[in-house]
């Protein structure tokens, strides 16, 4: 959504794309830079399987004394799969800030990168972590 500096709901604002699509293409270029071998399907016992959803993406504009502060939420569910049975679970959580003197649409993307950049670099290092745990 869009607010004006009276905190009051101007437009609605929809992805021009498919947001989960997004994050993959995203999580796909993180991994492959940090060494892996991305498939579009793994098989095999040694191949893991990596879904996931976003459960929350909300940017919203908060109007200080003289700045704009645009707070993106973002919140996905992951799911990491093998095919000799093993499977882990995580949500996770991130925001992503920028500030502002107007809330214009590059400040929205701002705030919107930040969020990514920040879930990317938690989950390759989670996996990276889950996978020399569970090798």
């Amino acid at each position: 959504m869009k607010k004006n500096n009276f905190q009051m709901d101007t437009a609605n604002v929809y992805a021009n794309q498919d947001i989960n699509a997004w994050l993959g293409i995203r999580l796909g270029k993180e991994l492959k830079s940090s060494g892996f071998k991305v498939q579009e399907e793994g098989t095999g016992t040694k191949a893991i399987r990596i879904q996931g959803h976003t459960l929350k993406l909300f940017i919203e504009p908060v109007v200080q004394w003289t700045t704009v502060d645009m707070e993106t939420d973002l919140s996905v569910r992951i799911v990491v799969a093998r095919g000799d049975g093993f499977e882990a679970e995580r949500t996770y959580f991130v925001k992503g800030l920028s500030q502002a003197l107007a809330g214009t649409g590059q400040n929205y993307d701002v705030s919107l990168n930040n969020a990514t950049d920040s879930l990317m670099k938690r989950l390759v290092a989670d996996l990276i972590n889950l996978l020399n745990r569970y090798p």
